[in-house]
């Protein structure tokens, strides 16, 4: 949702490209492939989730004594301090807590996704390599210019088409237009 988020802003404002070896006019990638206010969030959530299964189950070792005396049950092992006796144990309260937890957190995935909504335009798969390829391919006569990639990009309507013509939809570090529907728009 975020990679796609990130490529869908291209359509509304301009923007440096992220990369890994960012030169001084370009963005570096995330620590944590999100940015901060996601991954943050994201990791003490899961913290306190797996807090929650760890406390809801748990080994149990018994060692019973009566009387000063150890106390002989069968089926079950001695050691010389006494019986030992092993389970796992539950907490329900934990239990109810992982569930409340892990249902809030599935709830609130769906809220993002339910009110946060991407800008219109752009082609929606940004991490799908053959529309990235389309969207990445300029035009013959923008080639010349070069450095595109050192400056902020905005994707749109870099040749104007129409019902009949075909157009051309690319980064640009030049003005562009929104496509229009019903318009003839392809990449090289």
């Amino acid at each position: 949702m975020l990679a796609h988020r990130e490529w869908s802003n291209y359509v509304a404002k301009r923007a440096s490209l992220r990369v890994t070896y960012p030169s001084p006019s370009q963005r570096s990638t995330y620590y944590l492939q999100l940015p901060y206010v996601f991954s943050v969030p994201l990791i003490f959530a899961a913290v306190i989730l797996h807090w929650f299964i760890s406390q809801a189950i748990f080994l149990v070792r018994i060692i019973a004594y009566h009387d000063g005396k150890p106390v002989h049950m069968d089926g079950v092992a001695y050691s010389q301090d006494g019986i030992i006796y092993s389970a796992v144990g539950y907490s329900a309260s934990a239990f109810i807590g992982g569930i409340v937890w892990g249902s809030a957190l599935v709830a609130a995935i769906i809220a993002v996704g339910f009110f946060r909504r991407y800008p219109i335009g752009l082609p929606i798969g940004g991490t799908n390599s053959a529309i990235i390829s389309a969207a990445c391919h300029v035009q013959p006569e923008q080639k010349e210019k070069g450095d595109a990639f050192d400056r902020p990009l905005k994707w749109g309507v870099t040749s104007l088409g129409s019902e009949e013509i075909v157009g051309h939809c690319s980064f640009s570090s030049d003005e562009v237009d929104l496509p229009q529907v019903g318009y003839l728009y392809a990449g090289y």
